[in-house]
């Protein structure tokens, strides 16, 4: 069965991917529909996506600028080496709270509220070496 050929319009894509699935599968025929129906909806609608409402992080407010840009720079390549979210790495909050307090060794880092043993095994070095630059 064909389920893509030239000039076909979304919708029959989906109707033949449906009747291919429902032979094999009901079950997953129906998921699969529904879910194309919701990215079609979204795609139309931006706002129906969950993201649209998401609060963005006020800016840093702090006197060390640079510094909170070299934090974010170092937190965004981090977690595009490990294929996650920049907040996995390090929340904002925390990632400011590091710019205002420039500690310097590991027992300062410590100190700061979100920040653990595990965070400074991991990424202490990486940090420290941003704020005592």
């Amino acid at each position: 069965m064909t389920i893509v050929s030239e000039n076909t319009n979304l919708e029959s894509i989906l109707d033949n991917l449906v009747k291919a699935l429902s032979t094999a599968d009901p079950q997953s025929a129906k998921a699969v529909r529904t879910l194309v129906l919701a990215q079609s909806l979204v795609d139309t609608d931006p706002s129906l996506s969950g993201f649209a409402n998401r609060r963005k992080s006020p800016p840093y407010q702090g006197q060390n600028t640079d510094i909170a840009d070299a934090l974010i720079s170092w937190r965004r390549e981090k977690a595009r080496e490990l294929a996650v979210p920049p907040y996995f790495i390090l929340h904002q909050r925390v990632l400011y709270a590091i710019a205002d307090k420039m500690p310097l060794n590991n027992e300062e880092l410590l100190a700061i509220s979100g920040i653990g043993p595990s965070f400074v095994e991991k990424y202490g070095n990486d940090v420290l070496a941003i704020t005592n630059a």
